[in-house]
């Protein structure tokens, strides 16, 4: 019986395995196996797929092998009876006095919380609490918040036991990894949990009700924290909101004493723990001793104001604040504790607070990229990432000159000796020339540069020189300039320049093309993971519809297609084509070529023709009816149909193009001659398609030499 081969990632680690049979028994007991050692002293906990959806039965695992995708997400958790002894471990930690004051400046925010419970009430309150409480701590204070509700997502209103564990499992684990890291700022400094739903309605009711009902113990969740590596000696604040239903008289007119009145809140501290209970009744609309009726204050909306509105962020006076603006007595509960110092805690905003004019930056840095839109391939890129370590090196060498990236084209179209001799006629000296492709690189290095009739379809870097434009000066595409360059105003006309930016402009470009450069499209495993690490660092610098997004999504589709699984690189096409949908920018070659791709996918014959067609009508749109590109598209079409008449039709409309573009002594003249031969050749029409070799033979001829193997093929072709 063949074993089915199987990828489960533990940790950052991929393994493979072998599944005698498609059962969960089968995937735990491999997973265990091939683990035991990087897991000794660890059980395993959570088994997920491609979705982050747990795998419980063995039809889901039947069915991921159906459709390819058998690679999984496993977690491990230290025992049970391991517990008390990792507390031992630390005891003497513990016994050490605790600090007088805890500054929290980068701790974990964990919201959580039921706004549904099956067959129970909906409680629209907790769902604006979480929401309040996210854009408090995240937006006003700078803190990593994770919300175990997404206002997106309405499945997420319901929280069960099991979500809720698997929740603080994930980020007590995503804690503890931070801790180690190397980078100390990355390490969280203290947590913050809050539950917003049903619970026990008294401080000592330590219980939290899940959205099927059920009861959790609160000490559970703080005994989750107080094991978790990274929060030991740090301190722990738990905030318990439980929301009471008013009785059918309570909805009529209350005063607001009496609102007061059904509101309890208590603030305990036990050294590093800090324990917020409050039971909150539902708003309510009152009606107060003059007679005007408003909604009740309500104890979230006050305790973000306090939090906000305090001048030095202690925690202590933070509650007080609340507790007496609600209109109670404020009490705080104090237990014993081995240190001789009670510790106060402080809520400090990180200094990098989000406001709108870093965003505008942020949003201009990304503008300001390299422009991917109508040049995009890897040799553009790598291209630009050359001149930008030319601009890097002149300004710390201080030099100063123009570097260009400009498009390659055929010789006789585009006099490239004579591009780069126009530059030494005017004493510019040497100039640095490097191919990449259809993509050629300029460096010329003056104080002073002249331009005069050149048409450079690509980018200029200006460094530290002065631009002067004399007669038609066009540049397509991007102009960045350095601090101390001067352009010619006349150029402004073209395109704004755009001010060079070392980290967005040299920095991230290099780290992609490195991580791109590792990439073999035949090893799936492995470059899967520098995709994903492409990706992660395209998100992080340009957001999520950016075209190095694309370009990362383009990379999982080639790796896809290359090990012969097309329905993932169809996945993956469809996801690059909806980055571009989502910013509203598909007119651009970028979109077209990705259609094209995906045609090449399909196997389906209609599918690739509406790919095709949907390629060409960008093309149209941005080059024009005669274009190498729309002449390549119609080709690809007239592969595709397997009608000959249909075949010859796109082949004739490609030939015509290509003839007006090159000539009749090219490459891409021979390769269309060359398929209509093919086809006519099946018609049975010979004359016809002898003549067609012929034009084949001498267009190869005249551009690879008469020795070239494609040259004999052709003319090989005569004698049938």
């Amino acid at each position: 019986m063949s074993a089915f081969e199987t990828f489960v990632t533990i940790e950052k680690k991929i393994y493979r395995l072998e599944l005698p049979a498609l059962t969960l028994e089968a995937l735990k007991q491999q997973i265990i196996e091939v683990s035991k050692t990087d897991q000794e002293g660890k059980v395993l906990n959570i088994i997920t797929n491609e979705n982050d959806s747990d795998v419980e039965t063995d039809q889901q695992i039947q069915q991921a092998a159906k459709i390819g995708r058998m690679r999984f997400h496993a977690t491990f958790q230290t025992k049970i009876k391991d517990f008390p002894k990792k507390v031992r471990l630390n005891k003497k930690k513990e016994q050490e006095p605790l600090p007088s004051v805890f500054e929290l400046k980068n701790p974990l925010v964990l919201l959580t919380g039921v706004i549904h419970y099956i067959d129970g009430p909906y409680i629209e309150e907790a769902k604006q609490d979480l929401l309040l409480l996210q854009s408090l701590f995240q937006t006003k204070l700078g803190y990593q918040v994770f919300n175990s509700y997404n206002s997106q997502n309405p499945a997420t209103e319901i929280l069960t036991v099991k979500q809720l564990n698997k929740f603080l499992f994930k980020y007590c684990a995503y804690s503890s990894e931070k801790s180690k890291s190397k980078k100390n700022k990355e390490a969280h400094d203290g947590v913050i949990f809050v539950w917003c739903g049903h619970g026990g309605l008294e401080s000592y009711d330590e219980t939290v009700i899940t959205g099927e009902n059920i009861s959790k113990e609160f000490k559970e969740i703080k005994y989750k924290m107080d094991l978790t590596d990274s929060f030991i000696r740090k301190p722990k604040i738990y905030i318990k909101i439980v929301y009471i239903d008013p009785k059918e008289s309570d909805l009529t007119e209350i005063k607001e004493e009496n609102e007061n009145n059904q509101l309890k809140i208590s603030f305990k501290q036990n050294a590093d723990v800090f324990t917020i209970f409050a039971n909150v009744p539902r708003k309510q609309k009152i009606i107060d001793d003059s007679g005007i009726e408003k909604t009740a204050m309500h104890f979230t909306d006050v305790l973000c104001q306090a939090i906000e509105n305090s001048s030095n962020k202690n925690l202590t006076s933070i509650v007080q604040t609340t507790i007496t603006t609600l209109g109670q007595v404020f009490e705080k509960e104090i237990r014993s504790t081995n240190s001789a110092i009670c510790p106060e805690v402080y809520l400090i905003p990180k200094s990098f607070n989000i406001d709108t004019t870093v965003q505008t930056a942020k949003e201009k840095e990304v503008t300001d990229a390299l422009d991917l839109r109508k040049h995009w391939n890897t040799y553009w890129r790598k291209a630009n990432l050359s001149a930008a370590q030319k601009v890097q090196q002149m300004l710390q060498d201080d030099e100063q000159g123009l570097v260009i990236v400009a498009t390659y084209h055929d010789e006789r179209t585009y006099a490239d000796k004579d591009f780069c001799s126009s530059f030494a006629l005017m004493g510019y000296g040497i100039i640095k020339k490097e191919r990449f492709s259809s993509y050629w690189l300029y460096a010329i290095k003056s104080k002073l540069i002249l331009l005069d009739r050149v048409n450079i379809d690509g980018n200029i870097y200006v460094v530290n020189c002065e631009i002067r434009c004399k007669d038609n000066v066009n540049i397509t595409t991007q102009i960045f300039v350095t601090a101390n360059a001067v352009v010619d105003p006349r150029l402004n006309t073209c395109l704004s320049p755009i001010i060079w930016n070392s980290k967005i402009h040299h920095d991230v470009p290099l780290q992609l093309q490195t991580i791109e450069d590792n990439i073999d499209f035949y090893d799936t495993i492995k470059e899967i993971a520098h995709a994903r690490k492409y990706l992660q660092l395209s998100i992080t610098t340009f957001g999520r519809n950016h075209p190095y997004i694309a370009i990362a999504y383009h990379f999982f589709a080639l790796i896809y297609d290359h090990n012969q699984r097309p329905e993932q690189a169809i996945e993956y096409y469809e996801k690059a084509l909806q980055t571009f949908f989502d910013s509203s920018n598909i007119t651009c070659p970028f979109v077209a070529d990705l259609y094209k791709n995906l045609a090449n996918t399909y196997v389906e014959i209609d599918q690739k023709i509406k790919c095709y067609e949907k390629a060409l009508e960008l093309q149209l749109k941005i080059f024009g009816s005669n274009s190498a590109e729309v002449a390549s598209t119609y080709n690809d079409i007239g592969n595709t149909y397997s009608k000959v008449n249909k075949a010859i039709e796109y082949y004739e409309m490609a030939l015509k193009i290509t003839r007006k573009l090159f000539g009749n002594m090219s490459t891409f003249v021979g390769n269309t001659c060359w398929s209509l031969g093919d086809e006519f050749e099946k018609r049975k029409e010979m004359n016809i398609a002898k003549q067609y070799f012929t034009e084949a033979w001498k267009a190869y001829s005249a551009s690879l030499g008469e020795w070239d193997n494609e040259t004999q093929q052709a003319k090989s072709r005569l004698g049938k």
